[in-house]
């Protein structure tokens, strides 16, 4: 487990302990200019197992020198790093096990508490726009007529 090393993370748990840092869960949502999610699941003292887990899983996923703290929508994350700075982990843009130049992870809050104050409740938007219809070239039927029946 080389990210506990880095990163101290029985620091991390004393800290969640120390501070019984809980989660509102009316205040689940994170907007800004460059990102958009929902968290599903803010990881608090009560599931040290799950962040010890998780981030084993995960360990070479991730930048060197991050953990995570909470799980966010359709297989995101929200990172923290030795500095204590939150990151968001995007899956299709940060993962470093794919073979092509992957994006660092981009930071959303300089520490918990400035992230746990930016949280707002969750609105009824939806995260992508519900397309009705959609418009297709008139020989479609034709091009794909296998794969219609």
């Amino acid at each position: 487990m080389i990210w506990q090393k880095k990163l101290k993370l029985k620091d991390h748990i004393d800290y969640l302990k120390k501070n019984n840092l809980d989660f509102d869960i009316s205040k689940n949502e994170f907007s800004s200019n460059n990102c958009f999610f929902r968290i599903k699941i803010l990881f608090t003292f009560r599931d040290i197992d799950v962040i010890i887990q998780i981030n084993d899983d995960y360990e070479k996923r991730l930048p060197g020198g991050t953990f995570i703290i909470a799980d966010a929508d359709n297989g995101d994350y929200v990172l923290m790093n030795s500095k204590g700075n939150i990151l968001f982990w995007n899956h299709e843009k940060n993962d470093l096990s794919f073979n092509y130049k992957v994006e660092k992870p981009l930071q959303i809050a300089k520490s918990i508490t400035q992230f746990l104050s930016m949280l707002t409740p969750e609105s009824n938007l939806e995260e992508e726009p519900i397309v009705i219809e959609r418009k297709v070239s008139s020989d479609f039927h034709t091009k794909f007529k296998d794969y219609l029946k």
